[in-house]
């Protein structure tokens, strides 16, 4: 917080949506609005999708949702009472909405997130919108958003050319004017088709062709007998058939057009005859093609029109098709359109020795190791590697095996790991070989490489002993051989050399150059052999001695002289090394068999080369030291110069010397060299030479500056000091006006310390010069700094000089009537709390003091640098603050930035989750709303999904997200579920999620009377017996009248029954055998006395009878009957009783009577 500005209690920007602001950015949003500017709208409404008049029109119905949503898919307006959607650039643009977890804009699903808005019609989300599909002959009303019917009537005034359109729900229908017929379809009204009309039609061949061209139903309806072209000519349908009857119903001038390939029966010879509305075509079957007219099918020639037909083979052309005669090694492929390489490889045995590899036309063997192709690469016969690769088996012998070759290795050879060659066998690897030797294996054997002392046999197998005292070998000795060796024994005084041949005089000694006085004098400083001191010219004197015993050297010539340097080894002795003071005052370089010496400068050489004499140069040369005095030493010379002069050798002369450049005496002040001496001026203006009359001290006193900022020097300690005394402790500048301070590398003296006297640099006493150096505590002075000391209850803080209250504890928002609450979490010092959030501090804790008092002044300037007011940082010393958000420091304070879904609390100092579901009732629909951190999301119903990151329930469309949900049956969507409809034969399983056939068969046994039942998915059908015909739906048989078609076949009566027929005979007729004919039946044979003792006369399906005497025919002549005379009135008898008989009657006579059978007479008469 800032410690000068009172704080602002003000929104700015201001609330929105009706807020109220609470001070300090803090605003209470009404309800339905949340955000820290109350800028986000939870509230819901309805939806409008026009908006006109200052009305709201074309609410989609069910359809409750945010403004956002709303105003970003379909809508115009929105709420009750409506309020128009924006028309200024938003955040996403329409059909998107923002993201607040992934800061991105997402695609709306429209079909999901706004029930009806395709009613009636399949709505398809697209990137940003959507679209309706409605079923054809409908469109989408933009306002009601239903597809409702379009009329093509109106929209298309060409819909029926040659006839009137007449509009239907969902369509059209033409009706035509004369000359014209409708189209299957019945959308178009089409020319009828004409052709010729022939008269006759003897087989396929029509005759009697008409002038004119007539329709199909003109021509087949009236005079003709056949209809076509001079190619095609199809007969008519006979009168009285069903094709006959469909072409002539209404006399053949119907309006519909005609199915001339129902009528006409093989109309298209290969191919399917398809009615057009104009006619019909012909859909040719594979391998032939319709002509121009689309009424015959012709043979397509493959081989001709399609390239590349039967590869690997020969195209010959068939009716309706073509084959491929394939070429040898092909077989045809499944198609038939190619021939396809015949895989030799699956017969067995193909390839013996190798792998058999299929080809087009052919194969070839890829053979194994240690065989080759044939030419025709269909064989693989062995190769003879041995006479192929002469490189195989070196070192012994090959021989072939089948498919591949063994080496028998030489003497001295092991077979290598692969088999291909011989390996050298390592003799030397056998113990006991080659002794007094080394063993080294060769190729195919071994030789022995004898140790020193040691000669190989002739065989080279064994190592013998050399003499090797035959060649004389010992130098100055006796050779004595050995095993392997030899050794050689020195003569006395000579001793052995580390070669073990050589006999030298190798005891050593010093050497002297003379004697006086019985004692040996000038020794050379290396000891040395005798022959060495006595036969070399190491030294020039004539009498040398050696040894301690100062023996005199032989005389040259002497036999003495010729034994002891004799034994001297033939090589240069080096004078130079074994004298090294043989040339004095030079060096000495070694000569083959003398040496000269090289002199030193201000020597030169003897005429013997081997002495270096002095110089006198100041004889020699006049001319050195001028302007001095010359004095010659030993090899040199020296020259005394005067004061503030210096000889300088390259000129070999007194120069002046600048003391200005080499010894830089003037400090702090300007150097000019005079002639033999300098003179020193200060050019800092205020600084005086000192009493040296060679230093330049600074005693001016002016202020100090501790802070530069922008060039600008702050802070003055009001203490006039030194620039030594300022820079070298506390200060960044100094004077007035002021300079800023050099960096501590370029200063007199380091940190802590100053120069007086501008040579000594003495401790600076910091808490002398800076009474205040110490804030609140006391200063310490050390060498070279100080240190500063607290009271108790206070220490240090980083920079070491302000005394600051460390203890940390609880810190409080809130403080009222001596209780403390709202804890901030973690312990905070007292200044830290205090000067910024806090209103109370400590445990127990205590109220923070009052802004603008003393006490509040003091603790804050422990917080602030010690002569600045920097602000505190609350987002870096409070990290908890702003939780759920981002800290901002700004000058008054700070200000809590809420992620989305977060609000700042009363205070400010944190971001509290949003409760969503309290805001905005009702935002779920049909699901609960659970509030979130940051966000909230809704748990739908059953039958409800979330969409729109979870922030709206949509109707799960069962129907279409599970299209087989519905198993054999309609699924229809219904809000949270779906119905299933199940068709005709189908019932509803338990769980309403599938149509379980109904096997109608086995629930009514009356169903399929006279039949057998046959259930199936969805219904049944009867397989009637014998005698009986299916009905329309094969639901029930129908006994078959066959006496209805050709009287089923019976010659005279036929008779139907249930399920069959009888035929039966007109009477007179019997049937015969077969069952169908009559024939007529005898019955005067059948039955002699048919005509009761009448006379049967037979008739053609009947009969006759003829009566005689007492008898009498009936009305049908069918029977006599017997007249009874008795009762005819006439007294036959007369003398007697009258008894009838059939035919007659007999007369019993009284006593005394009879009947006279001479006579006619049937009467008694007397006796």
């Amino acid at each position: 917080m800032s410690q000068n500005c009172p704080l602002t209690q003000n929104c700015s920007p201001g609330c929105l949506n009706g807020g109220k602001c609470l001070g300090n950015n803090r605003c209470a949003c009404s309800y339905g609005f949340s955000g820290k500017r109350c800028e986000i709208d939870y509230r819901t409404g309805p939806c409008f999708t026009e908006l006109s008049d200052d009305m709201c029109r074309g609410q989609l119905t069910g359809v409750v949702c945010t403004k956002l949503l709303c105003c970003a898919t379909v809508g115009k307006a929105w709420g009750n009472p409506c309020e128009q959607c924006p028309t200024g650039p938003t955040i996403c643009r329409k059909g998107f909405l923002p993201n607040h977890q992934t800061k991105t804009c997402q695609d709306i699903d429209e079909c999901k997130a706004i029930p009806g808005l395709c009613i009636g019609g399949k709505c398809v989300n697209t990137m940003g919108s959507y679209l309706c599909q409605c079923r054809e002959g409908q469109r989408q009303n933009p306002i009601t958003k239903k597809c409702e019917d379009l009329n093509e009537c109106q929209q298309n005034p060409n819909a029926c050319t040659n006839g009137q359109c007449i509009n239907t729900e969902g369509s059209y229908f033409c009706r035509c004017n004369p000359g014209f017929e409708l189209t299957a379809d019945r959308t178009q009204c089409l020319a009828i088709l004409r052709k010729y009309c022939f008269g006759r039609v003897s087989g396929s061949r029509c005759t009697d062709r008409m002038s004119s061209l007539l329709s199909l139903a003109d021509c087949c309806c009236r005079a003709g007998r056949g209809w076509g072209d001079s190619e095609q000519c199809m007969q008519c349908p006979p009168s009285g058939t069903p094709g006959y009857q469909e072409l002539c119903r209404l006399g053949g001038n119907s309006t519909q057009s005609v199915n001339e390939c129902r009528i006409l029966l093989n109309l298209c010879d290969n191919g399917v005859c398809v009615d057009t509305p104009d006619g019909y075509r012909c859909d040719c079957n594979v391998g032939y093609r319709p002509d121009s007219a689309g009424h015959r099918c012709r043979d397509i020639n493959e081989c001709v029109e399609r390239r590349g037909l039967c590869r690997n083979g020969r195209c010959r052309n068939t009716p309706g098709g073509f084959t491929c005669d394939c070429n040898t090694g092909y077989v045809l492929s499944k198609d038939g359109t190619y021939c396809t390489d015949m895989n030799e490889c699956a017969t067995t045995r193909m390839c013996p020795n190798g792998r058999c590899v299929n080809m087009n036309g052919g194969y070839k063997c890829e053979c194994n190791p240690g065989f080759r192709q044939s030419l025709n690469q269909m064989i693989c016969y062995d190769i003879d590697e041995c006479n192929e690769n002469g490189k195989l088996c070196i070192n012994g012998q090959c021989e072939n095996t089948v498919g591949s070759y063994r080496c028998i290795c030489d003497r001295g050879f092991q077979l290598s790991p692969d088999g291909a060659y011989c390996l050298d066998y390592n003799e030397c690897a056998k113990s006991g070989m080659c002794t007094h030797g080394k063993c080294v294996n060769m190729n195919g054997g071994y030789m022995c490489i004898c140790n020193p002392g040691f000669v190989a046999a002739p065989d080279g197998k064994v190592c013998i002993d050399v003499d090797e005292c035959d060649r004389n070998p010992c130098v100055n000795g006796i050779c004595i051989n050995n095993q392997g060796s030899f050794r050689c024994e020195c003569p006395e005084s000579f001793q052995l050399q580390t070669d073990g041949r050589t006999c030298l005089d190798v005891k050593t000694d010093i050497c002297y150059q003379d004697k006086k006085r019985g004692v040996c004098i000038l020794p050379l400083p290396r000891p040395m052999t005798r022959s060495m001191c006595c036969c070399t010219d190491i030294s020039s004197a004539l009498y040398k001695r050696w040894g301690a015993a100062c023996e005199v050297c032989p005389l040259t010539g002497t036999p003495q002289y010729k034994q002891l340097c004799d034994a001297l080894p033939d090589t240069d002795v080096n004078e130079c090394a074994m004298n090294p003071e043989i040339c004095q005052n030079g060096a000495c370089e070694n000569l083959d068999g003398s040496y000269r010496c090289i002199c030193n400068p201000g020597y030169q050489v003897d005429q013997s080369g081997k002495r270096c004499r002095d110089i006198n140069e100041c004889q020699t040369y006049p001319h050195f030291c001028t302007g001095g005095q010359c004095r010659n030493t030993e090899g040199s010379y020296t020259c005394t110069c005067p004061t503030g002069y210096r000889f300088n050798p390259d000129r070999s002369s007194c120069q002046d010397i600048n003391e200005c450049v080499e010894s830089k005496p003037c400090i702090d002040a300007r150097c000019t060299n005079t002639p033999g001496s300098f003179k020193c001026d200060c050019t800092t203006p205020g600084m005086r030479l000192d009493s040296t009359g060679r230093i330049c001290i600074d005693d001016r006193r002016a202020s100090c500056w501790l802070e530069v900022r922008g060039g600008r020097c702050e802070k003055d300690i009001k203490t006039p000091v030194t620039k030594a005394e300022c820079c070298g402790s506390i200060g960044k500048a100094w004077g007035s006006p002021c300079e800023e301070c050099p960096r501590s590398e370029d200063m007199k003296c380091r940190k802590g310390f100053k120069s007086d006297d501008g040579i000594t640099c003495v401790d600076i006493n910091e808490c002398e010069l800076f009474p205040d150096i110490c804030v609140g505590g006391f200063c310490t002075n050390t060498r070279g700094s100080f240190r500063c000391s607290c009271p108790p209850g206070l220490s240090l803080d980083s920079s070491g000089r302000n005394c600051v209250d460390t203890r940390q504890s609880s810190c409080y928002m809130e403080y009222s009537r001596g209780l403390c609450s709202s804890p901030i979490f973690g312990n905070y010092l007292k200044s830290t709390c205090c000067c910024s959030l806090g209103k109370a501090w400590g445990s127990p804790c205590k109220s923070c003091p009052r802004k603008g008092t003393d006490e509040y002044t003091t603790l804050c300037a422990s917080v602030v640098k010690v002569f600045g007011q920097d602000l505190i940082n609350e987002c870096v010393e409070f990290p908890d603050v702003c939780y759920n958000g981002q800290c901002k420091n700004t000058l008054e304070g700070f200000e809590c930035v809420c992620n989305p879904g977060f609000a700042t609390d009363q205070r400010g100092v944190n971001c509290t989750d949003i409760d969503e579901c309290k805001i905005s009732f009702g935002v779920c629909g049909d699901g609960t709303c659970v509030n979130l951190p940051g966000r909230f999301r809704c748990q739908c119903n059953v039958g409800f999904e979330p969409v729109m990151m979870e922030q709206m329930c949509m109707d799960i469309d069962e129907c279409q997200t599970q299209p087989n949900i519905c198993t054999g049956g309609t699924c229809e969507n219904s809000p949270g579920s779906y119905i299933c409809h199940c068709p005709p034969g189908h019932i509803l399983s338990p769980d309403g999620r599938s149509c379980r056939d109904v096997n109608e068969c086995s629930e009514d046994s009356s169903i399929c009377t006279n039949g057998i039942c046959e259930n199936y998915m969805g219904g049944y059908q009867c397989r009637c017996l014998d005698g009986y015909q299916p009905n329309a739906q094969h639901t029930s048989c129908l006994d078959v009248d066959e006496c209805a078609v050709r009287n089923g076949g019976c010659q005279a009566i036929c008779i139907n029954t249930p399920g069959s027929f009888t035929c039966g005979c007109k009477p007179g007729f019997i049937l015969l055998p077969d069952q169908r004919s009559c024939q007529d039946v005898d019955e005067c044979k059948e039955n002699p006395d048919i005509c009761s003792s009448g006379r049967c006369t037979n008739l053609q399906g009947s009969y006759r009878c003829t009566c005689l005497g007492g008898l009498a025919p009936t009305d049908d002549n069918k029977n006599c009957i017997d007249i009874d005379e008795c009762n005819l009135g006439k007294d036959f008898c007369r003398n007697g009783q009258c008894r009838n008989t059939h035919g007659s009657f007999t007369c019993v006579c009284d006593p005394g009577y009879s009947v006279k059978e001479s006579t006619s007479d049937p009467g008694c008469t007397g006796m």
